[in-house]
């Protein structure tokens, strides 16, 4: 119990690793894996049955992946050659490459601690869950304000904390700064490594945090997600708005306040929302380096598995092959249609096995629907633990509703 909590206090670091010479292994990854440890040691009959489960699944499925790749080759060089590999051998060599393995590795470690956080909810119940979780994203907030405020200052990088390297050489805490109303400022990150996946690890806590009634969390999460300036956190907010219109009740009252307090930020901060609005049209518009990327790259995967031929298209190549800078190409690719539904599914379905849905279950899910959203539109990243630990909480109304 304490390593599962001490697992959600510190998952939202992800530039800080525990050693450098085992890539990847955060403070998070680190605890998963010594309770999974545990639970095998004294033989925990629940836990090896449900990852017995989930293995045997997902190696049949890569079965039926690798098999075709022997059996069919169907794509070009050219096709393949413009696609982002996450490992570096010959793009032709498409039976098991090596991120198959390091990708699977992750994805583990994200259902020990699904499977985990369903044990442990069903003993304990919600409450000192969501306590742990919004204590944990409050120290988050916190030591990005710190490095906000210090470059302000004194115009200097201030993160002495993350020290996480990817590749051969590349730093996972990236400094990003912008030049907003003639004041140049820190985009906020804290220990999520960059601004965009700052933003998509608070969104969900934000979003949940208006149904829990935690106000004060609410305003300050949500001026904090716009001090980011990041594309995910608009998006987000977008997203998490529209979905609130359809779901939740006393829509025109919500609408009249959002206008009204867009309102007094154009009418007293016109600059800083129009250098907002620059920022985020001139990606959707694709006039800036990142949307072109961006819709290049969408194109080039989602040509390559439009191009392959029917058992590909179902099953995939192979999950961690390549990762586009979406999550929907990716996963189409990765895991095929079938992959793919699977996996929007298991962000969804609870809600609508629900029988009673009350406030909370409604922001559970509006939460999920908001990551999903952002995950396939622009944040290709599965293994974050928030979108287990959200999908964990909803999957147990389910449980728990069944079960009474």
């Amino acid at each position: 119990m304490l390593l599962l909590e001490l697992a959600i206090l510190f998952s939202p670091i992800q530039s800080f690793v525990v050693t450098n010479f085992i890539k990847g292994l955060t403070l998070f990854n680190f605890f998963i894996i010594l309770i999974a440890l545990k639970k095998v040691i004294f033989f925990n009959k629940k836990f090896i049955k449900y990852m017995g489960i989930f293995l045997f699944l997902y190696f049949s499925f890569a079965f039926i992946q690798q098999l075709t790749n022997l059996l069919i080759i169907d794509l070009h060089y050219n096709i393949l050659n413009n696609l982002i590999f996450i490992s570096q051998e010959n793009v032709n060599h498409l039976f098991f490459r090596k991120s198959f393995f390091t990708q699977t590795l992750y994805l583990i470690v994200d259902i020990i601690f699904f499977i985990c956080l369903l044990q442990y909810l069903k003993r304990n119940g919600r409450d000192k869950l969501l306590k742990v979780a919004y204590f944990s994203i409050i120290l988050f907030i916190v030591y990005g304000y710190y490095e906000f405020f210090f470059y302000l200052i004194t115009h200097n990088n201030p993160d002495f904390i993350s020290n996480r390297i990817t590749g051969k050489d590349f730093h996972y805490g990236l400094f990003q700064t912008i030049t907003i109303a003639g004041i140049n400022i820190q985009r906020i990150k804290s220990l999520a490594g960059e601004p965009s996946m700052f933003a998509f690890t608070l969104l969900p806590f934000f979003i949940l945090s208006i149904y829990l009634k935690k106000y004060i969390f609410s305003i300050i999460s949500f001026i904090t997600l716009l001090i980011s300036t990041s594309t995910t956190a608009i998006l987000g907010i977008f997203v998490f708005f529209l979905l609130d219109l359809i779901y939740g009740k006393n829509r025109i009252i919500k609408l009249v306040i959002v206008v009204m307090f867009f309102s007094i930020i154009i009418i007293f901060n016109y600059n800083i929302i129009y250098s907002l609005y620059l920022v985020t049209e001139s990606k959707l518009t694709l006039q800036s380096v990142s949307g072109i990327q961006r819709f290049t790259y969408f194109y080039n995967h989602f040509n390559a598995w439009l191009n392959s031929d029917f058992f590909h298209k179902l099953f995939g190549y192979g999950f961690g092959y390549v990762r586009s800078t979406d999550g929907i190409t990716t996963l189409l690719f990765n895991i095929g249609i079938l992959g793919t539904i699977g996996y929007c599914m298991f962000f969804l379905l609870p809600y609508f096995l629900l029988k009673k849905k009350n406030n909370y279950i409604k922001g559970l899910y509006i939460s999920n629907f908001v990551l999903l959203i952002i995950i396939l539109i622009s944040v290709p990243e599965f293994y974050y633990p928030q979108i287990w630990l959200f999908n964990a909480l909803l999957w147990y109304e389910y449980i728990k509703e069944k079960a009474n």
